[in-house]
């Protein structure tokens, strides 16, 4: 059985070995194996600019949250139903798709279409300018 102090020791002399050639390694495999660890960091990095670069809250989903912000304010909760035009609308279904959110989507009585955004239910007015944001509102 090894002690604690050989494994330890063992581990800090393998690690100063490591730079060695071994009698299997071929001529130009440690120059291929940087070019390979090079090309990992180069996707890595690029991948972690991409995540980190998109913000969650822009186009319409930063005015749904403005308007959600005052809305808390003046209420102390958030409003339960906001109407919005076609625009926002799909803004929103992508907003759920890209951040890999659940879509709760339905189709009210009066045919109307809905999606829950947080925890407000938006509510498509197809009439209105696709770009439209309404005021939000609770049950009357």
């Amino acid at each position: 059985m090894l002690s604690r102090r050989e494994i330890l020791a063992g581990g800090f002399v393998g690690s100063l070995a490591g730079d060695s050639v071994t009698p299997e390694e071929q001529p130009g495999e440690r120059e291929a194996l940087r070019q390979i660890e090079s090309a990992i960091e180069r996707v890595d990095n690029t991948l972690g600019r991409s995540i980190d670069s998109l913000p969650l809250s822009q186009g319409f989903i930063a005015a749904l949250r403005k308007n959600f912000d005052n809305f808390i304010r003046g209420n102390g909760k958030f409003p339960d139903f906001c109407d919005v035009g076609l625009s926002c609308f799909y803004q929103v279904y992508d907003w759920h798709v890209r951040n890999g959110q659940q879509i709760i989507a339905t189709r009210q009585a009066d045919n109307r279409y809905t999606i829950q955004f947080m925890f407000t239910t938006l509510i498509l007015r197809f009439e209105n300018e696709p770009n439209f944001v309404g005021i939000p509102y609770d049950k009357a």
